[in-house]
């Protein structure tokens, strides 16, 4: 219902203005239309009882024509008064409805024509967060990181070393199974603190925070500024969509992460080595000065593409998993957002990440402790010819070699640098 005459949007005015008002004079109407219809059939039962008298008397035709002249002008005079009514309740009814109508439309259509402003948190904020809760996560889980390396390494002396003879080289594949089923975490365990100590536990633990700033910060960092774009208003991102950002970022870390990952691995397998055969880096920069000094500065990237490989599955696995499982145990009300949340998304993640990177962290290992052989060429050529190689001298199985101690390692380091990345978030976040 449009009104278009000034006396109606006075009253439209008048209705939206004194919604109280409107329902107190609805409920007026309604008792004076009562009271009028009432005394009108009154009116009318007396001039029919009179005019029933009348012919009753046989009145003149003159007598009759009087009475229907006076019958006639009495309703003409309530048809009168029926005109004059204010509006009936109805009426003022479905005037309101329609103003309301016509006010929530508008305001509709005000609040599309102004799209919702998307908010997003300055980039140097995420790698920030991101780079100190890995450094958390790194000096809690070294340990366990080093356990890993050293199992991963186990074997493969014997698989590597070119035969001296025809019998020697049939032996060396079993014997290097036989060296690898033997490396267990608990019996590395006891290796490591007989022969180095308790803080032989803790050897490359400055190359591991060189490693978790650069490496794991930039992959943190990138991926909240990489999904940040692609999100909708509400902060959602789809799964596969966190999948391909996960890959981006794990790419960009590995890139920018590869000299301190190789100095990590190089001072964690050196204490494995024959005291003579040894590095002895003095700590993570006297490494790197060392590698690029004595091996040049492209060593330092020796091994990038595998350490590519690797963190692509790492981040994909470890970021989609973890983003989805604490989003889906929100909108189911499992739980809160909160620590217990934080905590039970991150082991997904460490799960899905320790089983689908194991093959991948084996072949990048071995590939960054590699020395060259007796003849000057090295004992792989690249990532598949590492597994090749690995599958054919130790069987299917070596590829899947510290499975356990990547699990243990995910477990706690995924809970730690998760949990920690929400408070770092939350309190970069109020800056």
């Amino acid at each position: 219902m449009v009104i278009s005459t000034p006396m109606g949007g006075f009253r439209s005015s008048w209705v939206k203005n004194n919604a109280n008002a409107c329902l107190t004079t609805i409920n007026a109407h309604e008792h004076d239309h009562h009271r009028r219809r009432t005394t009108t059939n009154l009116e009318d039962d007396e001039t029919s009882r009179k005019n029933n008298k009348k012919k009753k008397r046989a009145p003149s035709k003159s007598k009759n024509h009087n009475a229907s002249l006076s019958n006639a002008s009495s309703e003409t005079t309530t048809l009168r008064n029926r005109g004059r009514r204010h509006p009936s309740p109805f009426v003022l009814a479905c005037e309101y409805a329609d103003l309301m109508s016509t006010t929530t439309a508008d305001q509709t259509t005000a609040s599309n024509s102004q799209p919702r402003v998307v908010v997003r948190d300055a980039p140097w904020k995420g790698f920030a967060a991101g780079a100190m809760a890995a450094v958390c996560a790194g000096a809690v889980t070294h340990p366990i990181d080093l356990l890993k390396v050293r199992m991963q390494l186990a074997g493969i002396d014997a698989a590597a070393a070119p035969p001296t003879n025809a019998s020697a080289g049939a032996a060396a594949p079993a014997a290097a199974r036989t060296l690898a089923r033997s490396q267990t975490l608990t019996s590395t365990f006891s290796q490591i603190v007989k022969n180095e100590g308790m803080l032989g536990l803790y050897q490359g633990l400055s190359g591991n925070v060189l490693r978790q700033t650069f490496l794991i910060g930039t992959r943190l960092g990138s991926y909240d500024a990489i999904s940040s774009i692609f999100r909708d208003e509400d902060g959602r991102l789809a799964f596969h969509g966190k999948v391909a950002c996960g890959l981006l970022a794990g790419a960009l870390g590995a890139l920018v992460g590869s000299p301190a990952d190789m100095v990590m691995v190089r001072m964690q397998a050196d204490g494995r080595l024959p005291p003579e055969l040894r590095r002895n880096y003095k700590n993570a920069v006297d490494a790197l000065y060392t590698i690029g000094k004595n091996e040049g500065i492209p060593a330092l990237w020796r091994g990038v593409l595998p350490t590519m490989n690797r963190a692509m599955i790492v981040a994909a696995a470890q970021m989609a998993f973890y983003e989805q499982s604490k989003q889906l145990m929100i909108d189911t009300k499992l739980m809160n957002d909160g620590v217990l949340c934080h905590g039970a998304a991150s082991l997904c993640a460490g799960g899905a990440a320790a089983i689908c990177s194991n093959p991948f962290d084996v072949a990048k290992t071995r590939l960054q402790s590699m020395k060259p052989l007796a003849d000057g060429t090295m004992p792989f050529r690249g990532t598949f010819h590492c597994m090749m190689v690995t599958v054919q001298s130790e069987g299917m199985l070596a590829l899947y070699k510290g499975l356990v101690a990547t699990w243990a390692r995910q477990a706690p380091l995924n809970m730690v640098r998760f949990v920690m990345l929400e408070k770092f978030r939350n309190a970069f976040k109020a800056l």
